[in-house]
Order: C-alpha cells, then sequence, then structure tokens
C-alpha cells in the first residue's frame, strides 16, 4: 500500500534525518527526505510537510536562513499532506509509536485552520490529490478512500463515489468493502446506484507523476534556471 506500508525503524531515522537537515538550512533536502518517507507510510513525515507548506515553524529548528524564501506558504500542499496523516491508518503494520499517534492528532486539529484560509476551488484541488494518492495504492486504500467519502472525513461526502470505491476494493478482494457495500447500496436510489457503477466501469488507476506532470529531473533543472536567473540578477 502506497498509505499504509511502512518500516518503522528506518523511517524513523530518516524522518529525523530531515529534521537535522532543516535545521541546517537544508531545506530542500529536508523535504526530499520527508517526500520519499511520506510516501513509503510515516505518519511524521506525512505530518511535518503540512506543517512546512503552512509556514508553521518547526521545533528545534535553527533557523539559519529564513525558509519561506525556499519554501513558500501552499496551502493545497499543506492541506493535502495534514489530511494524509490525519487519516493515516496504523493497522496494517506495528503498533504505533506515541509520537506516530501524536503526529496524527496535531495534523487533524490543523485541518479546519487549513481550510478556513482556501478558497472553495482550492480546497477542491487538494481532496482531489488526497484522492488520487489513495486510488494509486492498494486495493485496501482504495476502501478508506471509499469510507471517507462516505462519512466526509477529509473529502467531501458523496456516496456514490463511495459506493464506486467499496465495489472496486471488493472487486479485489477486501472484505470490509463487501460488507460496506451492502450497507450502503440499499440506501440509494437507482440512479445513484447506477452512476456508482458506471464509474466503476470507467475507472483507471491514476498514472504515475511522470506521466501527468514534471518528472524530478524536470523540477531540478527548472529549479538551477532560477539560481542561475538570481546570480545574473544579483
Amino acid at each position: 500500500s502506497v498509505i499504509a506500508l511502512a518500516v518503522a525503524g528506518p523511517a524513523h531515522a530518516t524522518y529525523e534525518a530531515g529534521v537535522q537537515a532543516y535545521a541546517n538550512g537544508q531545506y530542500q533536502q529536508a523535504l526530499d527526505i520527508w517526500r520519499r518517507f511520506a510516501v513509503a507510510g510515516d505518519v511524521r513525515s506525512k505530518k511535518i510537510l503540512g506543517d512546512v507548506y503552512s509556514g508553521k515553524p518547526l521545533e528545534g529548528a535553527k533557523e539559519s536562513a529564513s525558509p519561506l524564501e525556499e519554501i513558500p506558504v501552499d496551502n493545497v500542499q499543506a492541506l493535502v499532506w495534514y489530511t494524509l496523516a490525519a487519516y493515516h491508518d496504523f493497522t496494517a503494520y506495528q503498533t504505533p509509536t506515541a509520537h506516530e499517534v501524536n503526529a496524527r492528532i496535531l495534523a487533524e486539529q490543523r485541518l479546519p485552520e487549513i481550510r478556513g484560509r482556501m478558497s472553495t476551488a482550492d480546497v477542491n484541488k487538494a481532496q482531489n490529490y488526497v484522492a488520487q494518492t489513495f486510488e494509486a495504492g492498494s486495493a485496501y486504500d482504495l476502501y478508506r478512500l471509499g469510507e471517507m467519502y462516505q462519512k466526509g472525513a477529509g473529502v467531501d461526502k458523496d456516496n456514490v463515489r463511495a459506493l464506486q470505491l467499496y465495489a472496486l476494493a471488493k472487486g479485489r478482494g477486501v472484505g470490509e468493502a463487501s460488507a460496506a457495500y451492502e450497507f450502503l447500496e440499499p440506501l440509494m436510489n437507482v440512479s445513484e446506484r447506477d452512476m456508482a457503477l458506471d464509474y466503476v466501469a470507467d475507472w483507471q488507476p491514476p498514472l504515475p507523476p511522470e506521466y501527468t506532470g514534471k518528472t524530478p529531473q524536470q523540477e531540478e533543472l527548472e529549479r538551477l534556471k532560477r539560481q542561475y536567473e538570481e546570480l545574473k540578477m544579483a
């Protein structure tokens, strides 16, 4: 699972390496470390990415230069990472540490404040990124996203999307999704059920970033070009 799978030891060590890089003013290196381990399932990395993108000062970090010069506030990214942290699933691997549980709680507490800063369009953009992240994961991630849509937790409530995702997950062997589908399906009208099943027939897993956006190499080239232009201006 892209979202849930984690190996606690290396993830914890690398999270701390990100903190150290950030404290040393190596902000892009810290972001790269945290992103890689957030995608691998480290809830602390997800939460701290939300902190950084929301402009929240990090405890214990020596700010030798202003982080905002290299990492401007990005509320869409902040909401994405806080949401992924707040709805992180601990059941897929070993018992979480107190630090990991605390990261999830703190991320959830930050959600209303970040949403309050944002336009409806930006909130929708963040929710789409969250949905794409879950849909690119395992069959169990599809089930969990369905739960989020059914409850209106982390994304807007949408029973049609919930039923679609339950159907996709149960078709891939997730028992909980079968039970959730059987519960939700009778509560919906015929047109809603038909719409959900049409979505199931048309659904394709999201393409990886290299097919839908800039590759890491392109992003690095653009960053170097910006640095070069700044040097010329100086």
